[in-house]
């Protein structure tokens, strides 16, 4: 099974590409920026910003999942640039789900969302759920709650 993982620098990324090569899946790695010592799996150039890069590297890989981590997660940069940080978490996301479509690609898309979509939330001391509600206190939360109920729109409307 051909896995494509975007955002392999991420924290996240770096950890469970290891796991699915060990467990014998074909791991396909995207990055914005250059990659060190990665030998196991095959890495591509792509910005989230950019769909015609999404499409070349989904044409080259024809991924049965994709995992999608690539973001802008660093609350300081947040601050300082908003905008970019809402064209690489929420819009990005738009355009990898839009670039699936439109090459007519049968895979799953798995969105990882951010504990920090919760933000106040949290301050209830209480359990959170996914059902808890969201109080997002940065840009960056702001980013990727976007992005996950857009892809959650998309799909109850049947788009994806």
């Amino acid at each position: 099974m051909k896995v494509l993982v975007t955002g392999a620098n991420g924290f996240v990324a770096r950890h469970l590409t290891g796991k699915l090569t060990q467990d014998g899946y074909e791991v396909f790695l995207t990055t914005h920026s250059a990659i060190e010592d990665q030998k196991e799996s095959a890495v591509f150039p792509m910005d989230v910003k950019d769909p015609m890069s999404i499409r070349r590297v989904l044409s080259a890989v024809h991924p049965d999942v994709v995992i999608h981590l690539a973001a802008q997660s660093n609350i300081y940069d947040a601050w300082k640039k908003p905008v970019e940080t809402m064209e690489v978490n929420a819009i990005g996301t738009v355009n990898i789900v839009q670039s699936i479509l439109e090459q007519g690609q049968r895979c799953k898309l798995i969105i990882v969302g951010s504990s920090d979509e919760y933000g106040g939330a949290a301050k209830t001391h209480r359990l959170l759920t996914e059902e808890s509600p969201c109080f997002p206190q940065n840009p960056y939360a702001i980013s990727k709650l976007a992005a996950g109920q857009l892809a959650v729109q998309l799909s109850q409307k049947k788009i994806i």
